[in-house]
């Protein structure tokens, strides 16, 4: 294998010339010079060594995203999740950085994988106000937080208006005549653990809220928990089938939401004549599916582009101040999933 001194070797310089090269490093070195460089690395196919460089320059050009949480059949299963972490890669490789993926339900884990690799910076989605408070009093490198709700002052959280989504979606069903409506979240919606998962206890206050305006009770049974996957939907669409008086159903997940009218379909309901349906997300399958899905339109890649553009900000040793501008706005998207029964 060729190393570093080889190539120096034969070029006839010092090492550390070899490295300025490399490096981007081209202030004392002449261009004849750097081109018979460049002419070895290609002729030997050398690659440097990416952690000895990172030690060098004190920077591994490299960020981390974190994912805490259990993903049992890996996090891209996800499709918001495979739909975020494409806009944050495809940034970061416009910088010249590379994008370092970490999934694990141990923190501690996380942060050793961030402090070992030496990342210069990290972005994490979707962390509890508890991991975040653990994470921040142990990390001393820039991070941004994607879905996070916290009080922490300097700590810049991206994400979308949830009430107003679940919001939306309420007060569309209530125009077109719905009154027995269903709300269909996480497997913990109806514990009291749903606050620690803030983002979907935003979306169902304003879901709530919308239908308390109108004189309209959320009634316990007519709230569904299930694993947020195309499975969990259909699940929650067979559970649907036995409740004739439900005529509609918000899914907090355009991929539930999908589930729930296979469920549906396979007990036997028609959506939207049946039982109408409306999503979160809006993900490009929203409207290949049939009937096109009536869903709560956030904008994904902008979510990750934001996030990422910050973190460079702060890489830069900029002061960033939270402000409303890191709270995306959200749209109802109107499809074929809902029918109207005025």
């Amino acid at each position: 294998m060729t190393t570093l001194k080889d190539i120096a070797k034969e070029a006839g310089v010092s090492i550390m010339t070899v490295s300025n090269v490399i490096n981007g490093n081209h202030s004392k070195v002449s261009l004849k010079t750097i081109e018979k460089i460049n002419d070895l690395i290609k002729k030997y196919n050398y690659a440097p060594n990416a952690v000895a460089r990172s030690l060098s320059m004190q920077s591994s050009k490299i960020i981390a995203l974190c994912i805490p949480g259990s993903h049992t059949e890996g996090l891209l299963h996800s499709p918001y999740n495979s739909r975020i972490v494409s806009a944050i890669e495809k940034f970061v490789n416009t910088k010249g950085y590379y994008l370092m993926i970490s999934s694990t339900p141990n923190i501690d884990q996380i942060i050793s994988n961030i402090n070992t690799w030496n990342v210069d910076g990290a972005i994490f989605l979707g962390l509890s106000s508890e991991n975040l408070n653990y994470i921040n009093s142990r990390l001393s490198i820039p991070f941004i937080c994607i879905d996070t709700y916290h009080n922490l002052e300097k700590v810049i959280n991206i994400g979308s208006d949830d009430f107003k989504g679940g919001y939306l979606a309420a007060k569309y069903f209530i125009n077109m005549g719905h009154k027995n409506i269903a709300f269909a979240s996480a497997e913990e919606i109806k514990s009291p653990t749903l606050s620690n998962n803030t983002l979907l206890y935003k979306r169902y206050l304003g879901f709530k809220k919308a239908l308390e305006e109108v004189g309209l009770d959320l009634k316990q049974d007519h709230i569904f928990g299930a694993d947020v996957s195309y499975e969990g939907g259909i699940q929650i669409g067979k559970l649907l089938a036995e409740q004739s008086d439900i005529t509609a159903v918000f899914s907090t997940a355009d991929i539930m939401a999908i589930g729930i009218i296979e469920g549906a379909r396979l007990s036997g309901l028609s959506v939207p004549r049946n039982l109408s349906v409306i999503g979160y997300d809006d993900l490009p399958f929203s409207s290949f599916v049939t009937p096109k899905l009536t869903t709560i339109r956030q904008n994904v890649d902008q979510k990750g582009e934001l996030a990422a553009t910050l973190l460079f900000k702060l890489l830069k040793g900029e002061i960033i101040k939270e402000t409303d501008t890191t709270t995306l706005d959200v749209e109802l998207i109107e499809r074929q999933s809902v029918l109207s029964i005025q």
